[in-house]
């Protein structure tokens, strides 16, 4: 049988790593949008030239 404690710790784990999780998910998605919009800034610039 799992104490209490041992319960509410499990779940404070498991949503550390779900909250850790989607952090990542956002910080990735924010590199990609950088990355497509230096690209067009790049593209723009090549295409001044």
């Amino acid at each position: 049988m799992i104490r209490r404690e041992e319960e509410i710790t499990r779940h404070q784990i498991i949503n550390i790593l779900e909250i850790n999780s989607n952090h990542m998910s956002h910080m990735e998605n924010c590199e990609n949008k950088k990355n497509q919009s230096n690209n067009k800034l790049r593209e723009s610039k090549d295409s001044i030239k």
